[in-house]
């Protein structure tokens, strides 16, 4: 599978996703809270697709965020708002409708969804009312755009139509080593994680769930094959077990210090270290596998890998491959 893009920090980048489903699942428990005087967790739950603990997470996320919010237990228990609480108020002064809009708005550049676009309208048409009625409400301040290349874009589009309609596509994929397979696969979510977007679906070639990038998907096409994926739970992200299964080593690198502004866009300023007037050291943890020697090899000018040793194989053997490309230039004509 291909790693984070690396055109970003590797280690210190904050996930760019602001788990917009979560903000368009608050709001719907807001207004199903504003609308109904008690509901129970379980009810709650399967109106929002998920599990019990998942609605009981969100509804500690309501309270950090100043709602009055709170559970009974019982027979006639369940989850309700404190009397006479009203949204506009307690709920524009944290800036917290000001958010959700802007994950919602940033989730609509990717995906087109009529929902959430409802819901945005309301949100907007909320703001304009508490204006009208003379309730501060602070400028949004945060601004995201998930918006996939145009490359992706019709990818997405696809993939989510077959995820409402719970149908199967036959797509074409290139893994990090250039090799292609044609597959028959059942989506199950869209996943923008580290300034990419994943497609985590049921592959019928392998008989198992897969996380695929999508830049790497090169065609996508329905198909009439049945669904046979057992069943996930969504809520619990079972694709980031994908990232959990690499090995980090620490890798040390020595640079010329004119890369100095490229260093910056793929590791934190705490991994980079000037050892004197023209050279730099990185020391940074990191898998060492096929992704980390295409971040190297994109380091413009001299550097060198000092270690992990096995990594310096690497990035020697890639040398060779190249020069023998052409050995009068040293690169691939």
């Amino acid at each position: 599978m291909q790693y984070r893009n690396n055109t970003v920090p590797i280690n210190s980048l904050i996930e760019s996703r602001k788990y917009t489903v979560k903000a368009e699942r608050l709001f719907t428990i807001l207004n199903i809270l504003l609308n109904k005087r008690k509901i129970p967790a379980p009810q709650l739950a399967r109106h929002c697709n998920v599990s019990v603990r998942t609605i009981y997470r969100d509804i500690d996320t309501l309270s950090l965020a100043g709602i009055p919010v709170y559970t009974t237990t019982g027979r006639d228990g369940g989850i309700e708002l404190v009397e006479g609480f009203t949204i506009e108020r307690q709920l524009l002064e944290t800036d917290e409708v000001q958010k959700i809009l802007a994950s919602l708005e940033g989730l609509q550049t990717a995906i087109h969804d009529k929902k959430s676009a409802a819901i945005i309208e309301k949100l907007r048409l909320l703001l304009f009312q508490s204006k009208q009625k003379g309730i501060h409400v602070h400028p949004n301040h945060v601004f995201i755009d998930f918006s996939p290349p145009f490359k992706e874009k019709s990818c997405i589009e696809i993939i989510e139509q077959s995820i409402r309609e719970s149908t199967t596509l036959t797509i074409t994929y290139y893994d990090s080593m250039n090799h292609h397979t044609e597959r028959i696969i059942e989506p199950l979510a869209l996943v923008y994680h580290w300034s990419a977007w994943y497609l985590y679906t049921y592959c019928h070639l392998r008989n198992d769930f897969r996380l695929f990038r999508l830049s790497r998907i090169r065609s996508v096409s329905p198909c009439t094959a049945p669904r046979k994926s057992p069943r996930v739970d969504l809520s619990t992200k079972p694709w980031n077990k994908e990232w959990e299964q690499d090995t980090f080593e620490e890798v040390v690198i020595h640079t010329a210090s004119y890369n100095k502004l490229r260093l910056c866009e793929l590791f934190s300023w705490a991994e980079i270290t000037e050892r004197d007037h023209d050279r730099i050291e990185i020391r940074v943890s990191m898998p060492v596998n096929e992704w980390s020697l295409s971040v190297l090899m994109s380091i413009p000018g001299w550097w060198t890998v000092i270690t992990p040793e096995k990594l310096r194989i690497m990035v020697k053997n890639r040398a060779q491959e190249i020069f023998l490309q052409n050995p009068d230039t040293g690169c691939q004509g």
